[in-house]
């Protein structure tokens, strides 16, 4: 089993695609992008350990 820390993310498209989403919502401004990033890692890894929400 690949670490929280590690690049298994990488194989979750849905994820991946919601990441991108938010950074071009986000224009370069750090604290919409974490909010947007925060929300994704909800959406997609609800209750996982290790994930920062």
């Amino acid at each position: 089993m690949a670490s929280a820390n590690g690049l298994d993310w990488l194989g979750n498209d849905n994820y991946v695609r919601c990441l991108k989403y938010v950074s071009a919502l986000a224009h370069g401004d750090n604290a919409a992008y974490d909010r947007g990033r925060r929300a994704c890692n909800r959406q997609y890894y609800p209750g996982h350990p290790g994930y920062d929400y």
